[in-house]
């Protein structure tokens, strides 16, 4: 029996809910899953779904957060330490991430079969708008290849991101939105990989349906919930705030009056009821709500990811992007509710988003789309393509 190793790189629940659903989609394989957490909150989700949970245990990751201290040798070298004790204390045939680059080294020195599933951002051929490549991809070259030395390589590169990227190089979407993936040989789109899972849940049916409206990752503080609760008061039967922190969770219960519903994650067949969702534009819940067919609005924060997937969507259609009044001008990837956010505007904008049927539909073709993939079927491509890393 072939045991599978699924790491999600970053402690957002979008990573983690991408290896779950490999893990789902490879239940009929017969493989054995464990999947690496980064958390508690993580690690009760993927025993509950019945696999096995094993700790990252990477110290510095938790110190300075999954794209720190790449520059510093030491970093880099304890990153492929932690990286090689996990793959001996779990012994994988195959292991699948989402942009870890120490654990492809990992894989290497230790002869494992590794592959990976990247959003465009991921790919060397990326750059943000009007903008060249990202000094996260290109400082922590000279620390990679003196690592890399050490170990008897001469492998360099100039950007840490072909560390990561195959051929073949497999993209948790669909070409609408994460569109590089189409110019780059080998490239395989394999659909959303979500909370979500075929067959969608149904709609309520009645005289008003889909009436609901879900504030995603958005309010985590007393101080934001009484500004959502100003801002969408006469909504307050039809508004759910999801945490995705079961401490946030409680320290917002202790704090309401009771008008919303509060929860840590919502099940799809709650999500499918809104009419609209406000979120941080996190790659994982923007192609979440594309695939139950709701329209966002995004408010990005200081994070050039979130806000080009919030290009994406609005160019689809399916949705509109607020720029808060903080420049972005790094790649900390922070949630927007660090950042100013004049609750009346996104009142205004969730109003507008709700009411125009353009919006719905759009997000419906785009449901339809994303519902065509059968992910069984990628996730045995992606289990075949596994190669040890050629370093």
């Amino acid at each position: 029996m072939a045991r599978v190793l699924l790491v999600p790189w970053g402690s957002g629940n979008g990573h983690i809910m991408r290896m779950l659903a490999l893990a789902r989609a490879g239940r009929e394989s017969a493989h054995e899953f464990t999947i690496a957490t980064d958390t508690p909150s993580q690690q009760d989700l993927v025993t509950r779904e019945g696999f096995e949970a094993v700790t990252l245990g990477d110290p510095w990751a938790a110190r300075v957060g999954s794209w720190g201290g790449w520059h510093i040798e030491e970093r880099v070298a304890e990153g492929v330490r932690s990286d090689l004790r996990l793959l001996d204390q779990t012994q994988p045939t195959v292991v699948v991430h989402d942009g870890r680059p120490t654990l492809a080294i990992a894989c290497w020195r230790r002869g494992v079969r590794c592959t990976a599933v990247l959003q465009s951002i991921h790919l060397p051929q990326h750059r943000y708008a009007g903008r060249g490549v990202e000094e996260i991809w290109t400082s922590g070259n000279a620390a990679f290849h003196a690592v890399l030395a050490r170990m008897g390589s001469s492998y360099r590169m100039s950007d840490l991101r072909e560390l990561i990227s195959g051929p073949p190089t497999f993209i948790p979407s669909f070409p609408p939105f994460d569109a590089l993936g189409a110019e780059v040989d080998g490239s395989r789109y394999i659909g959303p990989l979500t909370g979500v899972s075929s067959p969608l849940p149904a709609r309520r049916a009645g005289p008003e349906p889909d009436r609901d409206v879900v504030l995603y990752r958005m309010v985590g503080t007393p101080q934001l919930l009484r500004s959502a609760e100003r801002a969408f008061g006469e909504l307050a039967e039809r508004v759910h705030i999801v945490t995705g922190s079961a401490a946030e969770t409680a320290a917002l219960r202790n704090a309401s009056a009771g008008a919303f519903a509060i929860s840590t994650l919502l099940p799809a067949d709650t999500l499918s009821h809104a009419r609209v969702a406000f979120t941080h534009g996190g790659h994982g819940i923007t192609l979440t709500m594309l695939q139950l067919g709701v329209p966002s609005v995004i408010a990005p924060g200081g994070s050039p990811e979130r806000a080009e997937n919030g290009d994406r969507l609005e160019h689809l259609g399916a949705g509109v992007v607020l720029r808060d009044t903080a420049p972005i001008h790094s790649w900390a990837a922070h949630d927007a509710r660090e950042a100013t956010v004049d609750w009346r505007t996104v009142r205004d904008a969730v109003h507008v988003v709700a009411e125009e049927e353009a919006y719905r539909a759009a997000a419906r073709s785009l449901s339809t789309a994303l519902a065509r993939y059968d992910l069984a079927t990628e996730y045995r491509r992606l289990f075949m393509s596994a190669s040890v890393p050629e370093l």
